[in-house]
């Protein structure tokens, strides 16, 4: 804007500069949009000034829109849920189609999850964030297994089921986690690392199931 920012919030207008990696194709016109200087400020930590660019229109208050920016965390546990709990954080199929579809399957099976995860939470009078993304995975596992086994699930034992998920609830901290070291331990890998190039790699191996 040219100048220095206090709260509040200000129409401005983006326009992306040679720095900007953009896309064939894309538009070089100015986006419009409003600039939030909001002040947040939580128990036991420091205020923090954030500045969010949003293209929403004025039917969006401020305040909410910074709500929904504090939810933005729980995109990198989805993630995270994604890589641990359902396995996606190596395919072990070797075709770019088979990557896609066990990829596309194993979201819809996160989906499943959260959608009973909402059932539960809704049925208890809770909110999805407050249950556990592994117990709900374990109950819904039995439940299925049932269901493969030819089973007669009828209504009973779906309403089972999101009691035993509305019952698996995250701890509740009175107090906030100590400060942990930001590092990790060495991961024990299946293979060996590879050294020079892929393609030396790729004759080294040609050569060694030659001789065999």
């Amino acid at each position: 804007m040219g100048r220095s920012l206090r709260l509040g919030v200000f129409e401005v207008a983006w326009s992306p500069t040679r720095h900007d990696q953009q896309q064939p194709g894309c538009s070089h016109e100015p986006v419009a949009g409003r600039l939030l200087v909001a002040r947040v400020q939580r128990p036991g930590f420091r205020p923090q000034t954030l500045y969010l660019f949003t293209s929403l229109d004025a039917a969006y208050p401020a305040q909410e829109l910074v709500a929904l920016y504090g939810l933005r965390w729980h995109i990198e546990l989805n993630l995270r849920y994604l890589k641990t709990q359902m396995r996606l954080v190596q395919l072990e199929c070797k075709s770019a189609a088979m990557a896609e579809k066990e990829w596309v399957a194993g979201l819809l099976a996160y989906n499943l999850i959260r959608a009973v995860m909402l059932c539960a939470a809704l049925k208890a009078g809770l909110t999805p964030f407050q249950l556990s993304f592994s117990a709900a995975r374990r109950h819904l596992q039995c439940w299925l297994e049932d269901l493969g086994q030819g089973q007669i699930l009828g209504f009973e034992r779906w309403q089972t089921l999101l009691a035993l998920v509305g019952k698996s609830r995250l701890p509740h901290r009175l107090l906030p986690r100590p400060p942990e070291p930001r590092a990790q331990r060495h991961l024990r890998q299946a293979f060996p690392p590879l050294y020079g190039s892929r393609a030396k790699a790729r004759r080294q191996l040609k050569k060694y199931q030659s001789k065999n």
